[in-house]
């Protein structure tokens, strides 16, 4: 449930000539936010993403709203009836500012404005982490306390491809959330009482060999800490919540990488340390104490 590719899906106009648009790692044209009839896709303050319609061409466009490094993939599919420039891959956002991804129009005069593309971003910047095998982390709540998995790993629902190792724990609105393994605070934001896609509240940790955890769905002003602040393991970091584009009051997590391949980010396997010894697969319905 968490973040995930973010889709505007939509179909071509149908007769219109086969096209492969090219690929760039820059791109020139004017920036009309007006021009984007939806409205931006903004994400927990981090950026928004612009898509500048018209029958003839559509360009699309990031501003970056922060200095936060961040990796970025867009994916294009069906790109039939349409040429121009696309940047694929990962891109970098690491400064505030705009960020131009396609100017493509249409073939014989059809209509362009309905190009369908996905996105999918993560902090820090890709191949740049390398995990510790021996790594050990607590679980994510209080000592003692023990709750159960909502949803598991490689689930059908929403833990599959690049959240194939998240885990969903059942909490209710309001109990601690405390950090799995200690390092420093890419990123955090605790200003949000909205239940829509891309506008939780969240914590992102980065540990000492590039892997990230993330706390997602807290509630508002449930995070007790900023970017840039070291954190041991198993302080006390924040509050669950319901927020965010979330099923129900629980608290997502999952430990990830930045990555150069299709997707921006894939979620990596973790041990946990648990009153019965070492857990290394969480599955739901599964119940977990912390050891005291």
């Amino acid at each position: 449930m968490i973040i995930r590719a973010f889709t505007i899906a939509v179909i071509l106009a149908a007769g219109l000539a086969a096209s492969h648009p090219a690929t760039a790692n820059n791109l020139e044209f004017q920036v009309v936010e007006a021009e984007d009839r939806n409205g931006p896709q903004c994400f927990r303050r981090l950026f928004c993403v612009f898509a500048a319609r018209q029958k003839t061409s559509i360009k699309v466009w990031a501003k970056v709203l922060t200095d936060t490094p961040l990796t970025f993939t867009m994916r294009t599919y069906n790109t039939k009836g349409v040429s121009g420039v696309i940047r694929k891959g990962p891109v970098v956002f690491d400064r505030s500012g705009v960020i131009r991804l396609a100017y493509l129009t249409a073939i014989g005069g059809g209509d362009a404005s309905n190009y369908p593309y996905t996105y999918t971003y993560h902090p820090g910047r890709p191949d740049t982490a390398n995990p510790d095998p021996n790594a050990v982390y607590e679980l994510p709540f209080a000592p003692g306390r023990r709750h159960s998995v909502s949803q598991g790993q490689h689930n059908d629902n929403t833990h599959k491809k690049m959240e194939a190792y998240a885990v969903d724990w059942n909490f209710v609105v309001g109990e601690p959330v405390h950090a799995a393994r200690g390092g420093v605070v890419a990123g955090a934001g605790g200003w949000s009482n909205s239940r829509k896609r891309g506008e939780g509240n969240f914590i992102w940790i980065r540990h000492a060999d590039g892997t990230y955890a993330w706390y997602q769905h807290l509630r508002k002003d449930g995070v007790l800490v900023k970017r840039g602040q070291k954190v041991r393991t198993g302080q006390h970091i924040g509050f669950s919540g319901n927020t965010g584009k979330s099923s129900g009051p629980h608290l997502h997590f999952h430990v990830s990488v930045p990555t150069s391949g299709r997707y921006a980010f894939q979620t990596i396997p973790f041990r946990a340390r648990t009153s019965k010894g070492i857990v290394d697969k969480f599955r739901s319905h599964e119940r977990h104490r912390r050891p005291k």
